[in-house]
This record gives structure tokens, C-alpha cells and sequence, in this order.
């Protein structure tokens, strides 16, 4: 599952060094009930008037960079993601703001009743969420190394993937000669200095410190893990999807030795996480780390893009103690400005290591493709990428500008079309429209970075003059949900129909500010209200007096006797 959303900061304006956390947060801010929820099949599950971290390592006032190590007032999660198999809650928090011990936490619903406020805890652990400056963390330098998913059918070496030029041949029984650590290391650097890179993309172009004065620096290289000889690689295609309003997944991933108790690994320092996503097939969390803090509107690059994945067999810090299966840094040939690295989906097509990731850059107005069986990047550039690329297909009175000039920014990968590939659905920040292509256009690499008209990406249709949306897919009903800031509506579209106004329900109306939306394997929709009394959460000073709330409603009853019910269709 992908999801989309908008942000609020112009393209132009002084809060471009805040691209990533407006662009990443905003689309975290879709309007969501103020009082008593307008339809009694959404149920609050939970609620809060400030978020607590369970078992802080220093004390919520101690100082990092001047400011208190934990501002409740601050922390807002800005994405859901749940994982079935371990029935857990992973929630990241943009730092977009001071005072945030952890940008990715999770919760155990099993310990919390309903209605409760359950306190969140740092994934995987607390260390592991420190940013440079804090309690001793002095220089972080970027990987060199990159680590690439494996699973006991298909292992390959761990090259950086900015040095790979030339794709990995498909076929099997292939052998790779895997240069040493410190050969790898130098050739890195000889490539492409980390402080250059910094300079290249801070929003002032001037180097990047630490916020104590101290430079950023390589601190310790990774290891890198030894592949066997040989790689075999298997393809499969998944049937198409069958509505089913009973279904409930049976899966269980393949068992897997718990890690050692106390294992000896690097410290991973993730810097800002705003998307995660749960892979129920490979019991693994998918998280795009963005590599930059923005404090007081000013943008802080600290490192590239990164794309992680963990395994995860129990919801607790002990379940979370497997090494990265993924580990890999975004190049810059694919990247001209990586603030505006938006949303991503998992494309897995075989094993757990035969996947593809599809990245939104809504400034580079790119598709970004990353090939994980081939450790190869490549984009696509189209006109429908473009900010505002609906308006001159519009059939009526054009709709309101987007006055933030995003492009493409919310991407789903949905259903499987007449070729058994499946359908990318995507649109521009204004989310008044949107657009189609196909896994099959975007693994080809062949066809990067493509033609501005190419007949491969194609206008779908309007739902009406209701914009910039947070957007997710139902597979079993071939539902696509919407939640609008404009209007502050739930609505939902079923995708077996043409996108009119008239194929577009209502489900859930009277909202203020809401989070990320996710649908869980007993696909249940849920989402997080931020209640600011008219403050948005992007605004710097956040209301003391903000509460929030997590509902939780079954899409079947939603969706029953509208338009978007599968029975009507």
C-alpha cells in the first residue's frame, strides 16, 4: 500500500528549506472531525492530549542543541502502518519540529485496551533515533556501504549502488567478485566527497555542521555481508484479486532463529522519517529515512536519502533486533532536490528480495524507480508530473491553483490490470485529478526517462473540486479512499468505475486536521485526528491545549449501500 498527501509551503517562498517537512507533513494534515464522529461505524480506538515515550533514556528536559530532549506540544505522528502478523502499530514522526526523541515509534496494541492512551516507544531503539549533537553522537558521516535485501533463493553482494553503472544480468548462476572493504571505501571517496554532496543540496549551499560546531564525518564503516556464489531468481504473478468481505489472511512469514540477545551492530541514526510501510509476505517495515532536520523553517541536510527495510517477528525491542535487510542510499543522478523525496510503494513481484520501489519527487517532478534485484536507479519525467498538470483537462469551472506548486506527490500502487501487471495511480499536490501508469512502463528501465507525451501515462478523471488529498487502495473492494483538505471529507472511488463526481461517496465529513491513512489485512481503515482549534501542525507554534485521536472503522460497513460497494457495481 502507497499513500499520498499535500503539503503547504509555495514552491518559491522562504520555506523552502522546509520543503520535505511541509511537503511530508501537511499531506499529514487532512482535515478530521472536531467533535463526535459524523457516522457511528468509526470507532476511536485511541486518544490523547500529548504523546508519551516510554522509558526515555535522559530525562524529557535534559538539552540537545539548547532545547528540551522531549517537547510533547511537538509530537504529532505523521503516517500508520500496521503489521498483521506481529499486531503492531509502527507510527514515524517527522522532525520538523525540536523535541522529538524518535522519528519512528511503535506501539503493542495487545498491552492497551481500547480507549486508552497507549505511550510510544523509539523502533528500534532510542540510540538508534539520536541525532548528531546528542548525547555524544558528534559526527555522522553518509554509508558507504549499502546492504540489499536477501532471502535463501536469491543473495547478492553489497555494492554502493551510486558506483554500479551497468545492471546485474537476470540470468542465473551468475558469480560476483566482491572488492575488499577498504578498496570499496577509497573508491567511494575518490568518487564523490560527502561534504560536497551538502553543499550541493543545503538550502543556503554552504557546508553543513553539527549543531554543536562539530563537522560531520564518516564514523564507521558497515559490514559487509559475504554472498554465496551463486544467484537464482525466481518470478511469480500473483492472482488477481477476488472481493471477499469475510477474508481474513491466514499467512504466517517462515520462521526465522530469534536474533542474539545482546548482538554487536553499528548504531543507525535515523534522521526523519515521514512514510513507513508493513510487508505482511516478508514480515519486514519499509521506511524512507530523508536524510534532513527542518528547525525554525530552515532546512538542515545531513546525509542522502536512505531506504530501509528491518524484519520483524514480535512487536517489542527484542523482536525488532534483526540487522537491516535493506540499507541503501538514493543517488544523486537520480535526484536534483531531494527535499522533495515524497511518498513510496512496494512493488514485490517474487521473493522477498524481487521487489521494485516506486519514489514521488514533487520538486524534481519525478518518478523515481529503485530495483532491488538489480541494485539499479533510473526515473521517468512527464507532463503529468507537473504541478497542476489536471487543469487543462478539466471538463468544468477550473478548480482553485495550488498555490504550493507540488508536483507528482501521492503515488498507489493498486490492483492488477489486463496484463497482470498492476495500475500506479498518482497525481499532483492539487489532487483535483488523477493519473495512471503500469508496473510494467515503470520497471522498464529502457524506457527511462521517457517521453514527455508518452501514451504510457494517462489522465483518469476528476472526483470533483475536492483537493489535495491523502489517498490509500482497498485491494478486496477495488476501493480508493480519499481524505481532502479543501473539503474535509472522508470519500471513497470505486476503481472498476469512470472518476466522475457522480461515482465519488461521502462516508465521513466535519474534520480538521488528520494524519496518514492505513487499511490492515482485516481490512479495517484507520487514521489519526490532530484537533489544533484552528491551528494547523505545519504552524510552528502548536496550541498546548491540541489533542488527538486514532479511529478505527471496518471498510465494509463504510462503504456498504454507496456508490463504491462492489455489490453496486
Amino acid at each position: 500500500i502507497a499513500r499520498s498527501s499535500v503539503r503547504r509551503t509555495t514552491k518559491n517562498s522562504t520555506m523552502n528549506g522546509s520543503l520535505v517537512a511541509f511537503l511530508l507533513a501537511t499531506i499529514a494534515c487532512i482535515p478530521i472531525a472536531t467533535s463526535v464522529p459524523a457516522s457511528s461505524k468509526v470507532q476511536v480506538q485511541y486518544s490523547w492530549k500529548t504523546f508519551i515515550f516510554e522509558d526515555l533514556p535522559h530525562s524529557p528536559y535534559a538539552k540537545v542543541d539548547g532545547y528540551d530532549y522531549y517537547i510533547s506540544k511537538n509530537i504529532l505522528p505523521t503516517g500508520i502502518s500496521y503489521h498483521d502478523t506481529t499486531n503492531c502499530f509502527f507510527f514515524p514522526i517527522l522532525r520538523w519540529h525540536r523535541g522529538i526523541p524518535a522519528t519512528i515509534t511503535y506501539i503493542n496494541p495487545a498491552l492497551y485496551k481500547d480507549g486508552s492512551s497507549p505511550p510510544l516507544r523509539a523502533f528500534p531503539t532510542y540510540v538508534d533515533n539520536y541525532l548528531p549533537g546528542w548525547f555524544g553522537v558528534n559526527d555522522l558521516g553518509a554509508y558507504d556501504y549499502n546492504i540489499y535485501a536477501t532471502d535463501v533463493n536469491t543473495k547478492r553482494n553489497a555494492k554502493s549502488v551510486e558506483k554500479i553503472e551497468e545492471e546485474v544480468p537476470s540470468e542465473t548462476n551468475i558469480q560476483e567478485e566482491i572488492p575488499s572493504a577498504a578498496e570499496d571505501k577509497k573508491k567511494h571517496n575518490e568518487e564523490e566527497d560527502d561534504d560536497e554532496v551538502r553543499k550541493k543540496h543545503s538550502s543556503h549551499h554552504k557546508p553543513i555542521h553539527s549543531h554543536h560546531g562539530g563537522q560531520y564525518v564518516v564514523q564507521v564503516p558497515v559490514p559487509v555481508p559475504a554472498p554465496p556464489p551463486k544467484i537464482t531468481t525466481t518470478t511469480t504473478t500473483a492472482p488477481a484479486p477476488t472481493y471477499k468481505p469475510s477474508y481474513k489472511p491466514s499467512y504466517k512469514p517462515p520462521y526465522k532463529p530469534p536474533p542474539p540477545k545482546n548482538p554487536t551492530r553499528d548504531v543507525y541514526h535515523f534522521i526523519s522519517v515521514y512514510f513507513t510501510s508493513a510487508n505482511e509476505k516478508c514480515s519486514r517495515l519499509f521506511f524512507l529515512d530523508h536524510g534532513t532536520v527542518v528547525y525554525d523553517n530552515v532546512e538542515i541536510f545531513i546525509r542522502r536519502p536512505l531506504i530501509w527495510a528491518f524484519d520483524i517477528y514480535e512487536c517489542s525491542d527484542e523482536g525488532f533486533g534483526y540487522p537491516p535487510a535493506l540499507r541503501v542510499s538514493i543517488p544523486d543522478s537520480v535526484v536534483e532536490r531531494p527535499a522533495g523525496i515524497s511518498y513510496f510503494g512496494i512493488d514485490m513481484y517474487g521473493n522477498c528480495a524481487e521487489f521494485y520501489v516506486y519514489i514521488t519527487n514533487c520538486f524534481d517532478n519525478r518518478i523515481i524507480v529503485y530495483d532491488n534485484a538489480k541494485r539499479s536507479f533510473w526515473y521517468f519525467e512527464h507532463d503529468t508530473f507537473k504541478p497542476g498538470a489536471e487543469r487543462s483537462l478539466y471538463p468544468g469551472p477550473l478548480p482553485p491553483e495550488d498555490s504550493y506548486d507540488f508536483g507528482v506527490l501521492g503515488l498507489i500502487i493498486a490492483g492488477e490490470n489486463s496484463n497482470s501487471y498492476r495500475d500506479v495511480f498518482y497525481s499532483p499536490g492539487s489532487s483535483y485529478g488523477l493519473f495512471k501508469t503500469s508496473t510494467q512502463v515503470l520497471r522498464n528501465k529502457a524506457l527511462a526517462p521517457g517521453s514527455p507525451t508518452s501514451p504510457d501515462f494517462s489522465f483518469v478523471g476528476y472526483g470533483g473540486q475536492d483537493g489535495e488529498a491523502i489517498t490509500n487502495y482497498d485491494s478486496e473492494s477495488q476501493v480508493l479512499f480519499f481524505v481532502h483538505l479543501v473539503t474535509a471529507t472522508l470519500q471513497c472511488w470505486n476503481t472498476n468505475l469512470p472518476l466522475v463526481k457522480g461515482n465519488v461517496a461521502t462516508l465521513f465529513s466535519d474534520l480538521e486536521f488528520g494524519t496518514d491513512i492505513s487499511i490492515d489485512n482485516q481490512r479495517n481503515l484507520r487514521f489519526i485526528n490532530y484537533f489544533g482549534h484552528g491551528v494547523p501542525y505545519w504552524e510552528a507554534d502548536i496550541p498546548s491545549n491540541a489533542y488527538y485521536r486514532f479511529y478505527k472503522a471496518p471498510i465494509d460497513d463504510l462503504i456498504k449501500g454507496t456508490v463504491c460497494d462492489p455489490r453496486n457495481v
